[in-house]
């Protein structure tokens, strides 16, 4: 199986005390299969991409102990 097809058939990434930095990639609105993102206790800066937003079977998101800024993406507004 090609790498690239693992990736996006995943549902659970975790990338929890990584040091991670930058921004969230916009890319990851494209795992279409994620329920599971956990990204919290790294030194991620910036805004929330909207992609994220489009995830329709994501049901745990964690991005706590970041710096991060902005909104939520509208379409998580309940």
């Amino acid at each position: 199986m090609h790498p690239g097809r693992r990736i996006a058939s995943n549902r659970n990434l975790s990338l929890t005390n990584n040091s991670l930095t930058g921004t969230i990639p916009s890319e990851l609105g494209e795992l279409s299969n994620l329920t599971k993102l956990r990204l919290h206790n790294n030194e991620i800066t910036g805004t929330i991409p909207t992609e994220l937003g489009e995830l329709a079977n994501l049901q745990i998101l964690g991005l706590s102990a970041n710096a991060l800024t902005g909104t939520i993406p509208l379409s998580w507004a309940i």
